[in-house]
């Protein structure tokens, strides 16, 4: 060991010596560093990937999701131990086999057709597939794969998604329970997104809007809901809202909006109730008001103003005047009894416990007992009276229809011209039902009144184009009476041409 020392110092001893072997020794010395540098990068990298493969293994060994690599084939080349708590199978008894073992048919299709076409992309492939557990239960799970291309294998992570899909398919479930509830409520009820645009809509709602749900879902409720004031008398309240039909047509409604939450997703709920009986009921009210006014304070005023001459004397009910007044007071007493009585129709024809007294009758004596009621007033005013008849009965009460037949002979006088005729027929209609027609000369209903003229309140004026006495409550009664009935009521009528009004009831029981 001392030899090569005592060289060196001989060899250092000489001047043009020492500055050659310094030169290669320096060399030699750099040489050494520069080997010594990269062995030792390289041992630290070796130590470093030696590091990343102990925590990848440790990191696939303990992953809860499967960790797998497949070939071009379909074949397993390596799975995770975790496929044992996750599918109940060990690596040993899936590796080297056809992944069709525990995917089925259509997941196991996927793989095959990504595992032969990934080697040419770089994309990631997610796809869904049932897996078969070695207990014969089913799984639903959710593959995010990517090529290797140095291990030409198709390396995928497989995570379970069986009870998120239950949970997903119990929020539909409840989703779709909480639809089947909401579709058939007397109320308008819309789901809406955050952004307003409807998602569902019920019968209601779709029989407000006058439109079906494909027409509904995918708008915005802006559409078809609006803040604009109806004119009506009924001032709305700071929920109300008016619902624009397809037809152009308005509704009034009040309106009511909530979040709500299902599943994960914020939405929003509107229910609306229709307001149109509200109002209707507000005009009906306003209407008797006025009505009330006009045909009972005047008869009443009368009546007192008679009271009064006769108390002081001024009036001798045997004079001429006296048996003018009196007329006039027995006429008006006369109208005030058919307008109580007609409150006291509608009262009860409204009632739940209303019954009709039906049996089999004549209609020919139907319209002859109601034209001879009539005929004094159609002779005062100039009116003939023409009937039509056939052999028909019907099925009915006898007393109501009496009424029907009378009123509308009392409308068709009141409102025929001088010196005109006024017809009155029965036939059997196409649908088995004994047919009442009455026809006058008068100035027509006008084709948007043809409908509401069977409502409260509702009248037209005479064919001198003055107002008629009476409430309106005529027609209506008539119309609750035919329901009652089973039968129909309407009108025909052209400009100035006069008007027919008819009504069918049965012609036979109707059980």
């Amino acid at each position: 060991m001392m030899f090569p020392l005592i060289q060196a110092a001989m060899i250092f001893s000489r001047p043009n010596k020492v500055k050659s072997w310094r030169n290669r020794f320096i060399k030699i010395f750099a040489g050494n560093s520069e080997r010594s540098s990269k062995e030792s990068i390289e041992a630290r990298y070796l130590a470093e990937l030696s590091d990343l493969r102990q925590r990848e293994k440790a990191l696939i060994e303990r992953a809860v999701d499967v960790v797998c690599t497949v070939d071009s084939f379909g074949s397993f080349v390596f799975v995770s131990p975790s496929c044992k708590s996750a599918w109940g199978y060990s690596p040993q008894e899936i590796q080297r086999n056809p992944a069709s073992l525990v995917v089925d048919d259509e997941g196991y299709s996927r793989i095959i057709t990504y595992a032969k076409e990934a080697d040419k992309s770089i994309e990631k492939v997610v796809f869904e597939a049932k897996i078969r557990c070695k207990d014969g239960s089913i799984k639903t799970t959710a593959w995010r794969g990517q090529w290797s291309i140095s291990e030409k294998t198709l390396f995928c992570i497989v995570h379970d998604m069986t009870e998120q899909k239950q949970i997903e398919e119990s929020l539909r479930a409840s989703e779709q329970q909480l639809k089947q509830i909401l579709e058939h409520l007397p109320a308008g009820i819309l789901l809406m997104n955050q952004e307003g645009v409807i998602e569902f809509a019920n019968v209601a709602a779709r029989s407000d809007f006058g439109c079906d749900s494909q027409t509904i879902i995918g708008k915005t409720v802006d559409e078809f809901v609006t803040d604009e004031f109806p004119a009506r008398q009924l001032k709305l309240g700071l929920n109300d809202r008016l619902i624009i039909k397809t037809d152009g047509r308005t509704l009034p409604v009040e309106t009511h909006c909530e979040p709500i939450v299902l599943g994960i997703e914020k939405k929003q709920i509107l229910l609306f109730v229709d307001k149109s009986a509200l109002y209707d009921l507000e005009k009906n009210k306003q209407d008797f008001f006025t009505m009330v006014a006009h045909d009972l304070r005047a008869p009443l005023t009368s009546l007192r103003n008679l009271v009064v001459l006769i108390e002081e004397g001024v009036l001798d009910k045997r004079s001429e005047e006296g048996t003018r007044v009196s007329n006039q007071v027995n006429l008006e007493c006369a109208q005030l009894l058919r307008l109580v009585q007609d409150m006291v129709d509608l009262g009860k024809l409204g009632s739940s416990s209303f019954l009709l007294d039906c049996g089999l009758h004549s209609a020919e004596m139907a319209v002859s007992s109601a034209v001879e009621t009539v005929r004094p007033v159609a002779e005062q005013n100039r009116i003939s009276i023409a009937v039509t008849t056939c052999p028909v009965e019907y099925w009915g009460d006898e007393l109501r229809i009496n009424q029907i037949l009378t009123n509308l002979l009392s409308n068709a006088i009141k409102h025929s011209r001088a010196n005109s005729q006024v017809v009155v027929k029965v036939e059997m209609s196409e649908s088995k039902f004994a047919k009442f027609s009455v026809k006058d000369c008068g100035p027509g209903v006008p084709a948007e009144k043809q409908e509401k003229i069977f409502d409260m309140y509702e009248q037209l004026p005479s064919h001198s184009g003055e107002p008629v006495s009476g409430a309106g409550l005529g027609l209506a009664i008539c119309k609750k009476i035919v329901h009652h009935h089973g039968g129909q009521i309407g009108v025909e009528s052209g400009d100035s041409s006069g008007s027919l009004f008819w009504f069918t009831v049965p012609s036979t029981r109707s059980d």
